[in-house]
């Protein structure tokens, strides 16, 4: 099947304790000659290592998940206060799936 990346380009600021809702939306459309066992499957990647440093370092390498704890004064896309998806808890292991 045909994977989706989804990456932000900006960060998304959200206050300690705080719950924020996130929308995926897609249009799919039915294969000519396929069977009904169509389905989509969701998936947040955690990453196996840790990093942090700048964005663009983790991005470099391939993190899947990129957050900062805004530590460093002043905080932006290039302070050195981002850190990989590893061991954040919170992050499903398995994937989600959708069936019709």
């Amino acid at each position: 099947g045909d994977t989706f990346i989804f990456d932000a380009k900006t960060q998304s600021d959200l206050p300690r304790h705080r719950v924020a809702d996130f929308v995926l939306k897609l249009r799919l459309s039915d294969l000519p000659g396929n069977d009904r066992g169509d389905f989509v499957k969701i998936q947040i990647l955690s990453d196996s290592d840790f990093d942090n440093g700048k964005i663009s370092n983790l991005r470099a390498v391939g993190r899947n998940f990129i957050w900062s704890d805004h530590s460093a004064s002043p905080h932006d896309l290039n302070s050195t206060d981002w850190l990989s998806g590893r061991l954040v808890p919170g992050i499903p292991t398995s994937p989600i799936v959708f069936r019709r």
